[in-house]
C-alpha cells in the first residue's frame, strides 16, 4: 500500500534458519557467532588471528596497534570475499576457515612493518537492516550483509 516492492508472497516464502553457532577460542574464553550467510565467520577469523598476538606489548591507539588490527581484518576479508555466501547455493567451508592451523597461517602472513596490498577494487557496500516494533514493545531486527 505504501509502494514497497515486497509482496505477501515474498514474506510467505521467508523462513528463519536454525543454525548452530560457529566457535573460536579467544584469550581463555570462547567467541560464538552465526554461520553463513552472515559474516560471523569473518568476525571470528579476525579475532582468531588477533588471539595469536601478544597485544600487551603494543600501545593501544598506536600506529602499530592499528596496523595489526587492519591487517587482521584484511586477511579475514580476503577469505570472506572468496568463500562467504548463502550455503543453500554454495559450499562455505566455515569450520575450515576457523581451523587453528589456518588462523596460524593467516597471522603469520601479517608483516608488522609492511601493509598488505589490497587485492580488490573498491566497491560500495550493500548492507541491509530491517527492524520492527509492535505496540506491545516486542521487536525484531535483521542485519544481513
Amino acid at each position: 500500500a505504501v509502494g514497497s516492492p515486497l509482496r505477501m508472497a515474498d514474506l510467505a516464502r521467508t523462513a528463519a534458519r536454525d543454525a548452530l553457532p560457529l566457535r573460536v577460542p579467544y584469550r581463555g574464553g570462547e567467541l560464538l557467532s552465526l554461520p553463513p550467510p552472515t559474516q560471523g565467520v569473518t568476525t571470528l577469523q579476525i579475532l582468531g588471528i588477533l588471539d595469536r598476538f601478544d597485544l600487551t606489548g603494543i600501545a593501544e591507539g598506536s600506529a602499530d596497534y592499528y596496523h595489526l588490527l587492519v591487517e587482521a581484518v584484511k586477511e579475514a576479508f580476503i577469505e570472506r570475499n572468496r568463500y562467504v555466501a548463502d550455503p543453500e547455493f554454495v559450499d562455505v567451508p566455515a569450520e575450515a576457515m576457523l581451523a587453528p592451523a589456518r588462523l596460524d597461517a593467516m597471522a603469520a602472513r601479517i608483516d608488522p612493518a609492511r601493509a598488505l596490498d589490497w587485492p580488490h577494487v573498491y566497491q560500495h557496500g550493500d548492507t541491509v537492516f530491517l527492524s520492527a516494533v509492535d505496540r506491545e514493545g516486542r521487536c525484531v531486527s535483521v542485519l544481513q550483509t
